[in-house]
This record gives C-alpha cells, structure tokens and sequence, in this order.
C-alpha cells in the first residue's frame, strides 16, 4: 500500500512538475513577445526621433535662409537711404527711411509679410486673367447681332407712313 501512495504521488508530482513547465514556457513565450514588442517600438521611437532631428534641423536651415534675406534686404535699403543721404536725394531718404521703419523685424514677420504679397500677387493675377477673359468674350461677340440702325431714305419714311395708314384705317 505503501509503495502504490508513493506512486500516486511521484505520478502528481510529475503532472504538476509538467503543468509548472508549461507554465514556465507560457510565462517565457508570453515574456520573449513582449520584448519583442518592446524592441519594435523602441525602434518605431528611435525611427520618429530621427525624423524629428532631421526636420527640425530642416526648420533651423529655412529659418536661417530667411533670416539671411531679411538682413539682406535692410542692408541694401540702409546702403541705399546712405546713398541718397549722401547725394542730398531727400525725397528718396524718406522714402526708403520709411521702408526701413516699416520692414519686419522678426523672421516671423517677414514670411508674414510674404505670404502676404504672395496672395495680392495671386489676386491680381487672377483679376487679370478675368478681365482678359472678358475682353475676349467681347472681341468674339459678332457685331452684326445687333439690330440695323434706322437709315434716312424711303425705308424709314415708308414705317413712319405705314403706321400712319394702320391709324387712319382704323377711325
């Protein structure tokens, strides 16, 4: 009897050896996809690190170009007013000094600033290719169309006659 106790128990021993194994590789499968997972967003992490750095540096170059140009173009205006200073050109002097004063001061201001000649620009070309448009339509309006001016001579005399009759045909 005893040896049959010590069998049944080696034999639940061993199940649950068995069922703590499979545990164990449950735990290890479940454990090896969460690294897995782990380590694909961390490379999704690193992928969008990457792309910020390169545009961010992409936004320091633009900003550095227009930058560059806004100096540049208050260079060549100061240049200019010095000019006009130095040749007693007073009505230039004023005028540039005032495109001085109302130059951007910021980066931010200067792109405004394009934007918004851009869109007048935009606008002016857009009325001009309406406005060309109608002078088309209108160049292509056959003038005969209209009604024959009235001419001096029997024709006309004959309608002011021809209505006469219909009066006096009527009483």
């Amino acid at each position: 009897m005893a040896q049959e106790g010590w069998a049944k128990w080696e034999v639940e021993d061993e199940q649950a050896n068995l069922g703590l194994m499979a545990m164990a590789d449950e735990e290890s499968r479940l454990n090896e996809e969460a690294i897995k997972e782990a380590e694909a967003e961390a490379e999704r992490l690193r992928l969008l690190q990457l792309e910020y750095e390169a545009a961010a540096a992409e936004a320091r170059r633009v900003y550095q170009v227009d930058l560059e140009a806004l100096e540049k173009e208050r260079s060549e205006l100061e240049a200019r007013a010095e000019a006009a200073k130095a040749e007693e050109d007073w009505d230039l002097f004023e005028e540039l000094d005032e495109a001085l004063q109302s130059l951007p001061t910021t980066v931010e201001g200067y792109r405004e600033r394009n934007a918004e000649r851009a869109r007048a620009a935009m606008e002016e070309e857009i009325a001009n290719e309406e406005a060309e448009r109608q002078d088309m339509a209108l160049e292509d309006k056959p003038e005969d169309k209209l009604p024959p001016e009235p001419t001096e001579g029997a024709g006309a005399e004959g309608a002011e006659g021809a209505g006469d009759d219909q009066f006096v045909n009527a009483k």
